[in-house]
């Protein structure tokens, strides 16, 4: 018989964007290893998505049971009262939008819902979770962050019914990228990271991304024994094998960039370099895919590329297949922050499947770094080798076939990733919570 797992997930379809993914393509395969799903989420009338991407509901796997709720949205109030424009956008909240009504309502966000504004949505879910319990009799529950309030769910349900609880990190807490930016006071600090290590020391397992992610949460806690388990994010290879390409155009080199792309990111030796090839005038053109910030746009006009350059609004994940396929190599940034080694963003996995050279800025050292070596699917520069990657750069024009190693790179496919974390979740279930 399958044991059945209750995943509380605030993401699902119809929202968009790299969040929702992990969980709905692992649910989609997790039943080929005795795992039946059942999904928890919030009903999409009551929810704030950064993006709607309705094509995901195709990957919904078929006879699974979803439970969906109401949530108070303060969000979406606070939109109606002050101007969605106004509201902070987590990825975006070192811009240079100032104004006085972003201000106020980036200290409502970080000091009055902590540890995030989708918490609203946690007395809603925590009453559906009882009686889900009830009927379904999961064997064990996962909680996937962001937002990290639904691990407090997750924790609620431990404590009060002792089931094994699982929670998933899909990025840091407290260390992700903009946090400093995010004017949380003293207090609000101390409330959330307090918060963050009661969840870390309770669950009876952990899931993260990274391996840079593992070493910086058991820096937390004192409690060394606790398990934990690396699943990256991956790709679905059946996202890969419907989409039909278009010749290249020879006459161009396309590099192409998917998804949110704010100052942190740091792409400045990224232009410089391509500046300094175009003076060669060997023709590319730039793709920017997603939401770019406008400090990068203006960066754009200031290194004279915006005749080379497309910006393209967000396009719906049916779709990025065959724009990553037919480009000639993939543009891949990592957010410069001191966490950086441990960051491995949703994007590269694609990258890997779409079997295209990766231009990597981030650390040399890290753990994207580590993944794009073993797959031999591109080069990671530092920031500071625009030399080096300027001549990367042109040695993939003018020889733009890559070895790729096809078996690593199957290594992060959903379907494999399923299989691994049906075996994480029968040890917690087995052994209980590890003291």
């Amino acid at each position: 018989m399958r044991k059945r797992v209750l995943i509380i997930t605030y993401y699902w379809p119809p929202a968009g964007g790299s969040g929702v993914q992990r969980w709905l393509k692992l649910s989609k395969y997790i039943t080929d290893f005795g795992y039946e799903p059942i999904i928890l989420t919030v009903d999409p009338e009551y929810a704030t998505y950064p993006t709607l991407d309705l094509s995901l509901e195709i990957d919904v796997a078929q006879n699974v049971k979803v439970y969906k709720t109401k949530a108070f949205n303060p969000i979406s109030i606070g939109g109606r009262i002050i101007g969605s424009q106004s509201l902070p956008k987590a990825g975006f909240a070192g811009g240079s939008s100032k104004g006085l009504l972003a201000q106020f309502s980036l200290f409502i966000r970080s000091n009055i819902f902590i540890p995030d504004p989708r918490r609203g949505w946690n007395r809603y879910a925590y009453k559906a979770a009882k009686i889900v319990l009830k009927e379904e009799k999961p064997d064990i529950v996962i909680t996937t962050g962001p937002p990290h309030s639904t691990h407090l769910i997750g924790y609620k349900i431990n404590q009060k019914f002792s089931v094994p609880w699982v929670a998933d990190f899909r990025d840091p807490w407290i260390d992700i990228y903009y946090y400093q930016f995010l004017n949380h006071s003293k207090l609000s600090r101390w409330i959330d990271k307090r918060l963050e290590k009661k969840v870390i020391k309770a669950a009876n397992g952990l899931l993260t991304v990274s391996n840079g992610l593992v070493d910086l949460f058991k820096s937390k806690i004192k409690n060394t024994n606790q398990q934990f388990k690396v699943i990256p994010n991956g790709f679905d290879p059946d996202d890969f094998k419907t989409a039909e390409l278009k010749v290249k155009n020879k006459s161009t080199f396309t590099i192409t960039y998917i998804g949110t792309l704010s100052n942190q990111y740091d792409p400045a030796v990224f232009f410089r370099a391509i500046k300094e090839i175009l003076s060669k005038q060997i023709p590319i053109n730039l793709r920017f895919i997603g939401t770019v910030s406008s400090e990068i746009k203006q960066m754009v006009g200031c290194y004279s590329l915006a005749e080379i350059t497309d910006f393209i609004d967000t396009v719906e994940h049916s779709k990025v297949p065959k724009m990553l396929m037919e480009s000639d190599a993939l543009l891949l940034l990592i957010p410069s922050h001191e966490s950086e080694k441990g960051i491995l963003t949703g994007k590269l996995f694609e990258y890997l499947a779409a079997m295209q050279p990766i231009i990597a800025i981030g650390p040399p050292g890290g753990d994207a770094a580590e993944i794009i070596k073993e797959c031999l699917a591109g080069e990671m520069f530092g920031r500071d080798d625009e030399e080096g990657l300027k001549k990367y750069i042109i040695n993939l024009m003018q020889k733009p076939e890559l070895l790729h190693d096809q078996d690593k790179i199957n290594n992060y496919s959903r379907k494999q990733q399923a299989k691994e974390v049906a075996l994480f979740l029968d040890f917690c279930t087995n052994n209980g919570k590890v003291n």
